[in-house]
């Protein structure tokens, strides 16, 4: 080694990135798994809240998690869905994808809460 050259162990660094790279797709597993629960929850609090005249409407709530499991879509397939949700003129609204989704936030936002809370211990 002459005088010019310097020596650098980069073994530590190489360590941290995999420990890195292992915690995020931990943190993101979790994550997904959080998404997933919190909406089949709400997919059942909607069935269960929704008006019910021959079953139509309950039996079209179904749940879609996006690519990644990150993002999820929860509500009815049938087009009248949105007319019972908010009302029109002529019909007062009955609101059940609404009042699902508030059912099972605070134990979204616990969950999500707690996995930060992980992250960071």
């Amino acid at each position: 080694m002459s005088g010019d050259d310097i020596e650098v162990d980069m073994s530590e660094v190489e360590a941290l990135a995999a420990d890195l790279s292992k915690a995020s797709f931990e943190v993101a597993k979790r994550a997904s798994q959080v998404v997933r629960k919190t909406a089949f929850d709400m997919e059942a609090q909607a069935k269960k809240l929704s008006p019910f005249d021959t079953g139509t409407l309950r039996n079209s709530i179904s749940t879609t998690i996006g690519l990644g499991g990150l993002t999820a879509e929860v509500g009815p397939t049938v087009n009248y869905g949105i007319y019972l949700e908010y009302g029109t003129r002529r019909m007062p609204a009955k609101p059940y994808m609404g009042h699902a989704a508030e059912t099972v936030t605070p134990a979204f936002i616990e969950a999500i809460e707690q996995l930060g809370g992980d992250m960071l211990t």
